[in-house]
């Protein structure tokens, strides 16, 4: 044998691996990782076994066993779904990328000017794929106003979007990336050979209206039969501000104000909305800076209204918000990316999302075995 090297029967008995800890201990150290961070696995780790992991070592152990995450979903695929609709979500969300000494001459500085931070945010293009059954309804059942008749009442009325009622996600695979928008809508493409082979099930790509994003939609998922919707509460929240130019913020009148366009744009007249606003716009007289702000807004609904069919898309059962993404966003990514002090590398933050997945999916112990 070669000095340092030699044969370890034992080892290869007891399925050890290359590396100095057993892979039930890697695992082990891992599931503390995805949620918390490599000092305090290592931490509890030393204080419930005495072994000393390091920092550095559990990153290693990150990166290796990331590596095999894309093989997993490969070799071990949903399987043919068997609810109607099939659901799209894509979103992007920002990870702080630490500066690196040659990129940047700026991080010997001894202090940052105001308002400037040591990294630099990097988009992750985040996806959900699930199955999802039929929910048919109209206007009525998702708009609520709850007002009180007082005219003396000093409780201000209420409009919400109701959504306790609605079908849960079925067999939801969430996943994000920094390699790119192209690498993300080839992950919901992968999807569909095994959930929805035989092109039986209704395709629906819930998104923000974001440009990329909908260039990429277009591109990818168009062609396969996929129905672009705009998601409800980014028109919502849009149409909140527009109300503002007009009503006074707070006000009963700036509820009812957006009560009523709202119910004009799921009746699907979002041309009348827009063609009303801008009468309005004209006879209030407003400034020239006002109106370019007001013009803003409604280019984004008039350059979008081809996605915001919504009367089609409630008479036929198919969900119109994004609520999953919205929440995978968060949870997913912000809650263990943003964590105190996070600053990443491109390639542990890419390597982190994708072990990450793994948990949040609910597929760890099949991956363990796997890998």
């Amino acid at each position: 044998k070669e000095k340092g090297s030699g044969v370890f029967p034992i080892d290869e008995e007891l399925n050890l691996p290359s590396k100095h800890y057993s892979y039930l201990l890697q695992n082990w150290n891992q599931l503390l990782a995805v949620d918390g961070n490599f000092d305090s696995a290592r931490e509890t780790l030393e204080r419930i076994l005495g072994i000393n992991i390091w920092t550095k070592q559990s990153e290693e152990i990150n990166q290796n066993a990331a590596g095999s995450v894309d093989e997993f979903y490969a070799a071990n695929p949903e399987g043919e779904q068997i609810q109607p609709i099939l659901v799209a979500e894509v979103d992007g969300k920002g990870v702080v990328i630490r500066k690196e000494p040659e990129d940047d001459a700026a991080v010997s500085k001894p202090r940052l000017k105001k308002g400037e931070k040591n990294g630099k945010k990097k988009m992750a293009s985040v996806t959900a794929v699930f199955g999802i059954e039929r929910n048919i309804r109209d206007v009525n059942d998702i708009v609520k106003y709850e007002t009180d008749n007082s005219e003396k009442s000093p409780v201000p009325p209420k409009l919400k979007i109701v959504t306790d009622d609605e079908p849960k996600p079925e067999n939801k695979i969430v996943r994000a990336t920094l390699e790119g928008k192209e690498e993300a809508f080839e992950r919901i493409v992968m999807e569909l050979d095994s959930r929805d082979p035989e092109k039986k099930c209704d395709r629906i790509l819930l998104m923000d209206g974001e440009p990329a994003l909908e260039k990429k939609a277009k591109e990818y998922l168009t062609p396969m039969g996929f129905i672009i919707i705009l998601d409800l509460f980014h028109v919502m929240e849009r149409l909140w501000t527009l109300c503002y130019f007009f009503c006074k913020e707070g006000s009963k009148e700036s509820v009812e104000w957006v009560r009523k366009y709202l119910t004009m744009i799921l009746t699907g007249k979002v041309g009348y909305f827009i063609g009303a606003i801008r009468q309005i716009m004209k006879k209030r007289g407003f400034s020239p800076s006002k109106i370019q702000k007001i013009e803003k807004l409604l280019k984004y609904y008039e350059k979008r209204k081809c996605y915001m069919k919504y009367d089609e898309y409630l008479a036929k059962g198919y969900p119109i918000g994004s609520g999953v993404i919205e929440g995978t966003c968060r949870s997913f990514v912000k809650d263990r990316m943003e964590l105190a002090g996070m600053r990443w590398s491109e390639i542990g933050a890419e390597k982190m999302l994708e072990l990450r997945s793994i948990k949040v999916n609910g597929k760890w112990d099949c991956f363990w075995k796997y890998f």
